[in-house]
């Protein structure tokens, strides 16, 4: 697209003069009886700016794969990862700010992880029963859930606001979650590690 300057200083200007009633300082007077056109130097045409070049902003994040979860995504170096649970057919791990439960325990804001969906599992301690706000959303190929929603929690009963997606494939059910607290990491970070890039393995 001409830029808007070279389009003043070319036939576009005269244009908009001769609307105006504006003379002079356009094109070529023409003589009596003959009719004024532009030469090609009056003309200019700027080159089309070239597009920016899309920066990926997960380009510097660390990868993670998960073998027996059957899952891989990357992360921002600063994040905490803890190492990879396998208990009774769950394969989980917990990422983002660590936060202390005791002497020995802690809790992550994020948890990520898979179990075959061939296996009935209680998920009542770590996904959402019912969700307040959810919408369809597609990751690696593979359509599934995004739900916001508040979760209970199994140890000390409070209240946790929790953003959750779901997905299924390859024949295990996958889940990422985020808990809102006050020094965990931003969920627009949660929200681009799961969209941008997590990847399923069979």
């Amino acid at each position: 697209m001409a830029r808007l300057d070279a389009w003043m200083k070319g036939a576009g200007c005269c244009a908009l003069l001769a609307t105006l009633g504006t003379a002079g300082g356009c094109g070529r007077v023409p003589d009596s009886g003959s009719v004024a056109t532009a030469s090609p130097s009056d003309t200019a045409v700027a080159p089309s700016p070239s597009p920016s070049p899309t920066v990926d902003p997960t380009a510097d994040w660390q990868p993670y794969h998960s073998t027996n979860g059957q899952f891989s995504l990357k992360h921002p170096a600063s994040w905490f990862v803890s190492p990879e649970g396998n208990s009774g057919g769950l394969v989980s791990i917990g990422l983002g700010v660590k936060h202390p439960m005791g002497p020995y325990d802690y809790v992550t804001d994020i948890s990520s992880g898979s179990w075959p969906a061939s296996q009935r599992l209680d998920t009542s301690c770590f996904l959402l029963a019912t969700a307040g706000e959810s919408h369809a959303v597609t990751v690696d190929g593979v359509t599934g859930i995004r739900k916001t929603g508040t979760l209970t929690a199994c140890q000390g009963g409070q209240s946790l606001d929790v953003t959750e997606y779901d997905f299924t494939t390859n024949g295990r059910n996958y889940f990422f979650t985020y808990t809102a607290r006050p020094d965990a990491v931003p969920l627009s970070d949660f929200d681009l590690m799961v969209t941008s890039t997590v990847t399923f393995s069979a």
